[in-house]
């Protein structure tokens, strides 16, 4: 589990998921906790990282994603970010507003790798 606290960009979410997603960890689930911090992104630097996600689900399984984020300026961020990964094809990422709601969204809805 990441907890964003502070502000983060672009820059460290992608240093995040290139320490954290490789090798035996590529298809654990991964959460993010951003309701004690920022992200500035822009809609385009979303789009780019959901684009890159998915295409690295094209190359061999990814766990699934889940984001929790109470407030209205990091939910958008979340549903923009679950749109653009959709759209590319990656359908295992989920918004939430609490850790219960990432548990059953983990326990009942989320698309895990085979």
């Amino acid at each position: 589990m990441a907890v964003i606290t502070g502000t983060v960009g672009v820059a460290e979410l992608l240093d995040f998921a290139m320490a954290h997603r490789g090798g035996p960890h590529r298809t654990d689930t991964m959460i993010f906790d951003i309701s004690g911090g920022t992200v500035r992104v822009t809609p385009e630097e979303v789009r780019k990282l959901a684009y890159l996600a998915a295409q690295e689900l094209g190359t061999t399984p990814i766990g699934p994603v889940v984001i929790i984020a109470p407030e209205p300026a990091g939910f958008g961020f979340g549903r923009m970010y679950q749109s653009y990964a959709s759209a590319a094809g990656r359908e295992n990422v989920g918004v939430v507003r609490s850790m219960e709601e990432a548990q059953r969204w983990l326990a009942h809805g989320a698309i895990t790798p085979e």
